[in-house]
């Protein structure tokens, strides 16, 4: 690392040490720093992390990113990280952004008086800034001591030409690449997307070293060299985040004041590790054949690949399987640079339900490794479901009264997909909601699917377990269903039956976009009013005589808007009649026929809930 010393000779060989020290002094044309305001929660931002990742591969050691998590969109909700710093709102604030995801490039304005653009305007602003000539040079390298946490940032500047205002402001930015989260819309940029569902997040700014605006720098006259060194002690976390010292990255640039960045440039990275001490780096990926819903066990498997440069001869491997405890076994076969190794553990009994199987490999139990790059040693799998092995019923009435609203799981179902968007609603969560959210506004309970905020392309599943249809003659399903697009998107619901446990299935019922809708279109979030519900009765006789069928509802996001369920039915067409006259002693209704108001007497048998559907001359049913 080069230090302040006197000796010629000293500082030679400190500078030979590094690779990109000293800086050039030839004149050179700009670099960019390409600042992506984002977060969490915003559904387009994963398309604009795609784009600028396109244009740093175009124009290889010329283009940098920050990605910046700041806003409503980047507000985690309860149990979700927190990337946000406290740097993000003032920088978004000068930008003049409107909406996400935007991004500055070098901070320059190109049109009208702000310097956020779209995504799709990256590219173009980039290649411009990038045939600029610039009037100042940039360098930078940095050393992480392992066993310190402490880093050191050398920075040089050297200024080729003239212009430079009196005053500048030198910034130094840390980020942190793979860090696994929540991301709404991630599935639009699967190179991002880690096996357990989680998004893989990239340049993502953790701290400014010189602070919100930079160091300023008073010397700016052509044929001058600026150097600058930095000592960051780096936390453990930020906001409860790990800071994963092998996945930080140091980004500078020089701006005219707080506005106009003229270049930039990324610190080649090195490490100090303890005496005696190797680094190692090993990555786990699942080997573990995925049950089907009927498989009531599963054979435990992980692939450990030694992504380092040094042979690894001691590491421990282990799973945990539905939260109950890592078990782990002790590997002593010497895994070489480069190569990789399937190890197995002892077949485990799955219990009906959702099922979670994680694996870990690491170093810990050496003293001459040293892990640095962890957050590849963990891997989830994803969901497992697993059915009861036995119908639960012979028919499904489900209403979603008896649970409280956010329930995602009503009796006998599993939710598959992203669950999280999945579950039983009424009014009293919706703020400013008067009417209640029940089919056709006739109770207080619906099933919720929230595709407002659901990833484009993603799915979520209301699986129910099976039910025996070996008595029906003439199955019929019947439900309730609203959804209105945001736009013109082309959500879709779907009805699905299984005969074998979900190795094939067979639609029942399939709607989309406006052929779907129930209601006009909204960009606000949709909760439908008592006229916005429609009522489905689907002829499902091929399931009769299956003494196992599963029915799935499954919505399908196009970014659109929210779909909701109630009312929930199967019955015998043929026996449905029968059933109900045992229980009715007597039934009389009138004026027969009726214009408007129709009364209904009944005496029943026996203490029992009464619903009843009013049928039009097609068979719709409208009340």
């Amino acid at each position: 690392m080069k230090r302040i010393v006197l000796s010629v000779f000293a500082m030679v060989a400190s500078l030979a040490a590094f690779a990109q020290l000293p800086v050039d002094s030839t004149v050179q044309n700009k670099n960019v720093i390409l600042e992506e305001f984002t977060g969490i929660h915003c559904g387009y931002c994963p398309d604009g992390h795609k784009i600028a990742n396109q244009i740093v591969s175009s124009n290889p050691g010329d283009v940098f990113v920050i990605n910046i998590h700041t806003g409503g969109y980047a507000t985690p909700n309860a149990g979700e990280p927190d990337f946000r710093t406290p740097f993000g709102q003032s920088l978004a604030q000068q930008s003049g952004l409107t909406g996400y995801p935007a991004g500055t490039v070098n901070r320059h304005v190109f049109s009208g008086s702000k310097t956020a653009l779209s995504r799709g305007s990256w590219d173009a602003a980039s290649n411009q800034i990038l045939g600029q000539t610039s009037y100042v040079n940039m360098a930078m390298e940095a050393e992480i001591d392992l066993q310190t946490r402490q880093m050191i940032v050398d920075v040089q500047l050297y200024f080729t030409g003239s212009g430079a205002p009196a005053n500048m402001n030198l910034n130094v930015a840390v980020n942190q690449n793979n860090v696994p989260g929540p991301q709404s819309g991630g599935s639009t940029n699967p190179d991002q997307m880690l096996p357990n569902g989680d998004y893989n997040h990239m340049h993502m700014l953790r701290h400014l070293i010189t602070g919100q605006w930079g160091e300023v720098i008073d010397t700016t006259a052509q044929g001058m060299l600026i150097q600058r060194q930095y000592t960051y002690s780096i936390p453990a976390d930020i906001n409860g985040v790990p800071m994963n010292m092998a996945e930080l990255e140091v980004v500078g640039f020089v701006a005219e004041g707080h506005q106009e960045i003229i270049t930039g440039a990324k610190a080649v990275m090195s490490y100090i590790t303890p005496p005696g001490i190797s680094i190692a780096d090993i990555k786990v990926e699942s080997a573990t054949t995925m049950p089907g819903l009927c498989d009531y066990s599963v054979d435990p498997a992980v692939k450990v690949i030694n992504k380092g440069i040094s042979d690894v001869d001691t590491f421990r491997v282990g799973y945990n399987l539905n939260g109950n405890g890592y078990i782990f076994q002790t590997i002593t076969t010497t895994l070489p640079a480069g190569d990789s190794v399937v190890v197995t553990f002892p077949q485990e009994t799955l219990p009906a339900g959702s099922n979670t199987l994680e694996f870990n490999a690491n170093v810990d139990s050496t003293q001459h490794l040293m892990e640095m790059a962890t957050a590849d040693n963990d891997v989830e799998m994803e969901t497992i479901y697993t059915m009861s092995a036995t119908a639960f019923d012979t028919q499904i009435f489900e209403g979603f009264e008896s649970y409280n609203a956010l329930e995602a799981k009503p009796s006998n179902s599993i939710i598959t997909g992203e669950a999280d968007n999945a579950f039983v609603l009424n009014q009293t969560k919706v703020n400013g909601l008067n009417w209640p959210l029940g089919g056709h506004g006739n109770s207080e309970n619906s099933y919720f699917f929230y595709v407002f905020n659901m990833s484009p392309g993603s799915s979520t599943s209301l699986v129910f377990e099976k039910l025996d249809f070996s008595g029906n003659t003439n199955t019929k399903i019947t439900f309730d269903r609203a959804y209105a697009q945001y736009s013109s998107e082309n959500d879709k619901l779907e009805l699905k039956a299984s005969t074998d446990c979900g190795s094939t299935w067979t639609t029942l019922f399939s709607k989309q976009g406006s052929a779907l809708a129930t209601a006009p279109a909204t960009s606000n979030p949709f909760f439908p009013e008592a006229n916005q519900w429609a009522s489905e009765t689907i002829d499902a006789s091929q399931l009769d005589g299956n003494a196992e069928v599963i029915l799935a509802f499954k919505v399908t996001s196009d970014y659109g808007n929210n779909i909701l369920l109630d009312n929930i039915i199967t019955y015998d067409d043929n026996t449905v009649g029968a059933r109900v006259n045992e229980r009715i002693s007597s039934l009389n209704i009138y004026p027969n026929p009726a214009d408007d108001f129709v009364n209904i007497d009944l005496e029943l048998a026996e203490a029992v809930d009464v619903n009843i559907d009013v049928i039009n001359l097609t068979g719709q049913v409208v009340s």
